[in-house]
């Protein structure tokens, strides 16, 4: 069974994915779902402002390498304006 990305509250994203570029898809997923919270992560550089400007607050950057500590975190900011009702 395939979710649908309203069935989700964040979604948490890698630069190496393979088909659509981690941008394609952070903006296929904001679209189909308004309340979607995206983190993205890499150990590259990458550019995620024109994405971060279409879904203010909506938009994070996790850099490579990180802890299970870091990711955790970060998911929980990523989620805490959402939960506060935002």
């Amino acid at each position: 069974m395939q979710a649908a990305p309203l069935d989700f509250a964040c979604a948490v994203l890698d630069a190496s994915m393979a088909g659509l570029s981690m941008r394609e898809l952070a903006l296929k997923l904001l679209a189909a779902n308004p309340t979607l919270r995206v983190l993205a992560a890499s150990g590259y550089p990458v550019d995620m402002t024109d994405v971060q400007a279409q879904a203010p607050g909506r938009v994070d950057f996790l850099h490579k390498p990180f802890t299970p500590e870091m990711l955790a975190a970060a998911v929980r900011r990523m989620l805490a304006p959402q939960e506060e009702g935002l």
